[in-house]
């Protein structure tokens, strides 16, 4: 299973950047992430067995767990 670890930002910063964004996403043919979709990603696990989910949900946790919020 393809999966990655990421943070979201605080909802007020996502409720900023999408006030910010809201006047500029007809600037281009782009294709916008959703607000409640943004987030900045860690790491990207291209292949985790389905064996090893609960050992790397309690590893990520556990280091999460040991950090200070931002």
């Amino acid at each position: 299973m393809r999966m990655f670890v990421a943070v979201r930002p605080p909802e007020a910063v996502v409720e900023d950047l999408d006030e910010f964004l809201s006047v500029r996403r007809d600037a281009g043919a782009f294709r916008w992430t959703r607000s409640d979709q943004i987030h900045c990603t860690l790491a990207f696990l291209a292949a985790v067995p389905d064996h090893r989910l609960d050992d790397l949900v309690e590893r990520v946790a556990h280091a999460a767990r040991r950090r200070t919020a931002f």
